[in-house]
């Protein structure tokens, strides 16, 4: 009888996770579902935007009725930048709350290049600024101090060689000439030297 008790007990706890676990799984689908229709909402009403081709409409927004019911609204800042017909776009989606839902808001900030959002008299004196400033990086100073030849002549020039006296027994020297033992040559010498001639007459 014990036995059957513990058994009994140990599956009604059993059966207690399993069904939190399965209200817990049932929430986070409905928590995703409800994260979807919102980021569907934001992708819309960006779209909605991007194929507006009136400044003057981008700038006034639009509002619709969203995936869950929620009303939302748009709207957009633009600013010319200093390229032609590029603009830079502060996207504001504002959605309201619901029973389900809060209200959020969400800002992005891009780039967008349209055309027809450019005024032509701004977009010619941005062209011509565009092209002077590709003039000016295309035309660039000689340096300074280098000539035709690719490097500054060297100050002052090399020496020549073999220009001082030569000492007896020094063997310096780079020209060709032979000395003799007890003579200061002075010029280029070979450095060779001529041995001193020995006695030959009669031994004494």
């Amino acid at each position: 009888m014990l036995e059957v008790l513990v058994a009994l007990a140990i599956f009604a706890a059993m059966a207690v996770v399993l069904v939190a676990s399965y209200l817990n799984i049932l929430t986070a689908y409905e928590v995703a579902g409800r994260g979807l229709a919102g980021e569907l909402d934001v992708r819309f009403a960006r779209e909605m935007l991007l194929a507006e081709g009136s400044l003057d409409a981008a700038l006034a927004g639009a509002d619709f009725e969203g995936a869950d019911g929620a009303r939302v609204k748009w709207k957009a800042e633009v600013e010319p930048t200093e390229t032609a017909d590029l603009f830079l776009v502060t996207f504001t989606c504002e959605m309201d709350s619901t029973n389900e839902t809060p209200a959020r808001t969400v800002v992005e900030t891009f780039r967008l290049l349209r055309p027809t959002w450019s005024q032509p008299a701004d977009r010619e004196a941005l062209r011509a600024e565009a092209r002077q400033r590709i003039l000016d990086m295309q035309i660039t100073p000689p340096l300074s101090g280098y000539g035709f030849g690719g490097a500054p002549a060297a100050a002052g020039g090399g020496g020549g060689g073999g220009g001082g006296k030569n000492t007896v027994g020094t063997g310096k020297g780079a020209g060709a000439g032979n000395k003799k033992p007890g003579g200061s040559g002075s010029g280029a010498g070979s450095g060779k030297k001529t041995p001193a001639r020995q006695n030959t007459g009669g031994r004494r």
